[in-house]
Order: C-alpha cells, then sequence, then structure tokens
C-alpha cells in the first residue's frame, strides 16, 4: 500500500480590533463527483513527490489563491494521521493580503471566518479537528 501525504493550509489573517485572527475558508465547487461537494474547508491538496508537505503548501496556496507566501509567513502546525496510508501535514499561512486581492482559481467561493462562526459549520474531511486544535493549541491562552 503506498502512503500518500496532503497538506491543508490554516489562512490565518490578524485584525488587531478583533484581537483574534479570521480564517480564510475555500467553498468546494456544487459537484456530484467530487467528495463534500459545496461544503467549507481549508486550502490545500495531494503532495507531488518529490516535493515536501511544505512545498506543497506553498504550491496549493500559490495556484488556488494567486497568493504569494514566504518563507517567514509559513509554520508547520501538526501531523494528523488520517488513514493508515494517508497522513497531514497541517501548515499555518499568515494573510497579509486583503481578500479583495486574492483570485480564487478553485472552488465556489472563499470567505474569512472567525473561529466562533466555523465551529458551527460542518466542514470538510477532518477541518473542523484542525481548525478546534489549532484554535485551542495557538490562539487561545
Amino acid at each position: 500500500m503506498e502512503k500518500y501525504s496532503c497538506s491543508p493550509v490554516i489562512i490565518e489573517k490578524y485584525v488587531p480590533w478583533l484581537n483574534e485572527p479570521l480564517f480564510l475558508l475555500q467553498k468546494r465547487d456544487h459537484n456530484s463527483t467530487i467528495p463534500f461537494s459545496g461544503y467549507w474547508t481549508s486550502f490545500g491538496g495531494i503532495v507531488k513527490p518529490p516535493e515536501t508537505p511544505k512545498q506543497c503548501a506553498i504550491r496549493e496556496v500559490e495556484e488556488e489563491l494567486k497568493m504569494g507566501v514566504g518563507d517567514k509567513d509559513i509554520d508547520f502546525f501538526k501531523l494528523y494521521q488520517v488513514r493508515k496510508d494517508a497522513d497531514q501535514h497541517v501548515y499555518r499561512v499568515k494573510m497579509h493580503s486583503e481578500l479583495s486581492d486574492l483570485k480564487l482559481s478553485e472552488g465556489s467561493g472563499m470567505g474569512l471566518f472567525l473561529y466562533s462562526e466555523i465551529e458551527k459549520m460542518a466542514l470538510a474531511w477532518n477541518a473542523n479537528d484542525i481548525f478546534r486544535d489549532y484554535w485551542n493549541e495557538k490562539v487561545k491562552k
């Protein structure tokens, strides 16, 4: 059994007057042939060897949003083993752009959300777990 990896990306925009971050989510296309059609989720994708999971995270953000990611703007968050043959290497990316400056090239929409909104949503795959863990381990003190 060949193992594969993917790199979900938590895209975080800090808003000082809110005193907490907003998170950028992608709405998946409404297409019955794809998993979680129409659901909100994080950006990211499958690692294409020989790239590393971090290179995958950067590539996916650049491809899906046309948003450049500098090395100082990306941090590893956590490794999840979602199945025996699949790992998720989750990264956090700081968003410096305005939402209106991004150019979505995959999915049917995007939006910035507070965690209090995200925790009430049913996200694709295990994204609810990822955001809950991130909130509890990195944001909430």
